[in-house]
């Protein structure tokens, strides 16, 4: 399949970032170095190259251990449990995402102090490392938090998205469907990852509560944010997820769709 013009683009920005980081002429590691790092760390889980993200994750996490200033220590530690979270290491991810937050509320600012306290929070939940009802407790004060620190839109539709999925998991259903849509409300008509969690919870929560073909509309529609990504790995866990949920809400068709599509993304 060709490549649209912002995977080339997104294609020239890593290996254009491999270059000048492994280059001979490279300096010697400082904070912006490690920051630009972190951001190509990133690039490599975008793209669904998670070997070579896990590798390069601890030469940062060595870069800024050597280092040792705040700045390097919060954007290697913060994107490499990322890393560690979605390639299963929930223990290593919980550590990172920890002291990262430990540096960042004594030296960051307090607009990346609630990012990173979301980041914390989702990191623990995610990998059973906190109970629902305390991660939920914990994102309900962050909306607070949030407000009073001019977070950007995106920030937001994370947060509540978050606070949906743990009201889900504490079987607070008629409010996880609020912060669900409340999430949806904030983010681009299509093309989104995070509008795809948000649907697919959604439809979670009226199957939960017998809406199923509401549900299996509400799935059916997660196609319209998945299509326009890239076909990467990343995409194919999404793909995956949404036919699990068609296959629980009954529609079998659908279902095996977007298993198809699953397999296409992971090039299978």
């Amino acid at each position: 399949m060709p490549r649209l013009p912002g995977e080339r683009a997104a294609e020239r920005g890593r290996r254009g970032g491999e270059q000048f980081l492994s280059g001979n002429a490279r300096q010697p590691w400082n904070d912006l170095l490690v920051e630009l790092a972190a951001t190509l760390l990133m690039a490599y889980y975008e793209r669904g190259d998670m070997l070579r993200a896990r590798q390069f994750a601890a030469e940062l996490l060595n870069a800024a251990d050597a280092l040792g200033t705040p700045r390097s220590i919060v954007a290697a530690n913060w994107n490499a449990s990322i890393i560690a979270r979605v390639t299963g290491h929930t223990d290593e991810a919980v550590t990172f995402i920890e002291r990262a937050l430990a540096v960042q509320m004594e030296h960051g600012q307090p607009r990346n102090t609630a990012r990173m306290r979301l980041q914390a929070t989702r990191t623990r939940l995610r990998s059973g490392a906190q109970d629902p009802v305390n991660a939920r407790e914990a994102l309900r004060a962050a909306v607070t938090e949030f407000e009073q620190t001019s977070t950007s839109t995106i920030d937001q539709a994370t947060l509540y998205l978050e606070l949906a999925c743990a009201e889900y998991m504490s079987h607070d259903l008629d409010s996880a469907a609020e912060h669900a849509r409340a999430s949806r409300s904030l983010l681009p008509s299509f093309g989104h990852v995070a509008g795809a969690e948000a649907d697919l919870l959604l439809a979670r929560i009226y199957g939960a509560v017998g809406r199923t073909e509401e549900g299996r509309e509400i799935a059916a529609g997660v196609e319209g944010w998945l299509s326009p990504l890239p076909d990467t790995r990343r995409s194919a866990s999404h793909w995956y997820a949404t036919a699990e949920t068609m296959e629980q809400l009954g529609d079998a068709g659908g279902a095996v769709d977007a298993y198809r599509r699953a397999l296409a993304c992971a090039g299978l």
